[in-house]
């Protein structure tokens, strides 16, 4: 089945990775800065031509498996939000490593179009585990979209 969300059958993606937030170790930024940057970024790919742009908080090391704090969801909350603005493009995030809940909130509130979710699966950073009974909780819950409609 073709997907909807892009013209193209075989839609390029622009991944935009986030300066180290504050609250993490490597943070050197304020997220003035920190979204002035990604803004910066997706003008860019917008301009490049990919058909959609993701998010992530590449630079947030070590990773907390599997979680982060509120300070990152609301960090990302307000970058997606600016680069979806910006970018006028379908856009997505991922937080590292494994947060798939929370990625799921912040595409919410920032209105995104998707969130990228780690599986069961081993990864550079650790092995994770799915997490679809939560999921579909909150697809639920935020969304009120049926966990039916979405299998």
């Amino acid at each position: 089945m073709p997907d909807k969300l892009f013209a193209s059958p075989k839609p390029v993606i622009g991944m935009i990775h986030i300066a180290a937030l504050p609250g993490t170790p490597a943070s050197k930024l304020s997220l003035t800065e920190i979204e002035r940057l990604a803004v910066r970024e997706a003008k860019l790919l917008r301009e490049a031509g990919v058909h959609g742009v993701m998010i992530e908080n590449m630079h947030d090391t070590p990773y907390l498996r599997g979680r982060v704090g509120p300070e990152i969801v609301a960090a990302m909350a307000i970058i997606g939000r600016a680069v979806k603005e910006t970018a006028k493009l379908p856009c997505g995030v991922q937080i590292l490593a494994g947060a798939n809940l929370e990625a799921m909130a912040v595409a919410h509130a920032a209105g995104l179009t998707r969130e990228a979710r780690n599986g069961g699966k081993s990864v550079g950073s650790g092995v994770f585990f799915a997490c679809a009974d939560s999921a579909l909780w909150i697809l639920y819950v935020m969304c009120r979209r049926q966990p039916s409609s979405l299998i």
